[in-house]
């Protein structure tokens, strides 16, 4: 996750634009090994629920707390 964010915040402010986030969430499912069937609207739906002043900017710490809840679920559903 450390080299998709870096790879991603090219200036280096500790946030990633909502397009950006797209792509590390695709990139990090695809990485965790994870079928990333979402579709845009999906992400969309989920960097709403995140983006909780309205900013389209997501920390890294807001998104590892979604992988980090996505993850329990998945292993959950998985299990």
């Amino acid at each position: 996750m450390d080299e998709t964010w870096s790879a991603l915040d090219t200036t280096n402010q500790g946030f990633l634009s909502k397009d950006e986030a797209k792509k590390f969430i695709a990139t990090t499912l695809q990485e965790l090994g994870i079928p990333g069937d979402l579709t845009e609207d999906g992400l969309d739906s989920i960097l709403d629920e995140l983006d909780h002043d309205g900013s389209d900017r997501f920390s890294k710490s807001q998104l590892i707390d979604f992988f980090s809840n996505f993850m329990y679920f998945f292993a959950d559903a998985t299990s």
